[in-house]
């Protein structure tokens, strides 16, 4: 939970006020905190491929449009993310239309592309840490991953305990 409200703080952030978002494939994630950042931004969205949860949520919230508006922000909800972009499958890389904001949690973090996906390219990345490029995530997710074991006492410049 604490995941999706970071998501969420950097998702608003990224949203213009009153601007159209064209959202590409809403499912848990989007699903969950776009209709609440819309209302709060008075934004309206245009649905691509969404799940049946997210389009629903989005209704609710009353933000959903129809037709083809030009968006401010386009945002895409990947299967997983690599340092190349998001990873889509098939059917719905064709889809995309154009580059996107990709919005995910780090846990759908992947060093390499399955073969049962394509990459699409994104022009920046929305997750838990904040707004990345691609590359500058994976930079990011290697220094956190360095950072994560215990230092010793004596490499934080404390002498050691005899």
């Amino acid at each position: 939970m604490n995941s999706l409200y970071a998501i969420s703080y950097y998702l608003e952030k990224a949203l213009p006020t009153g601007g159209v978002v064209k959202a590409y494939f809403p499912k848990e994630i989007l699903g969950s905190i776009l209709p609440v950042v819309a209302k709060e931004k008075n934004c309206k969205i245009i649905s691509i491929g969404g799940s049946k949860h997210a389009t629903a949520e989005l209704l609710k919230a009353g933000v959903l449009v129809n037709g083809d508006f030009e968006a401010d922000v386009v945002l895409v909800e990947p299967d997983g993310m690599t340092a190349e972009g998001a990873l889509l499958k098939p059917e719905e890389a064709k889809q995309m239309k154009q580059e996107a904001v990709a919005v995910g949690s780090i846990s759908k973090w992947a060093s390499k592309s399955p073969a049962s996906h394509d990459t699409v390219q994104v022009t920046k990345t929305i997750t838990e840490l904040g707004i990345f490029s691609p590359e500058q995530l994976e930079q990011e997710l290697s220094a956190s991953s360095s950072k994560t074991s215990i230092p010793s006492p004596t490499s934080q410049g404390r002498p050691a305990i005899p």
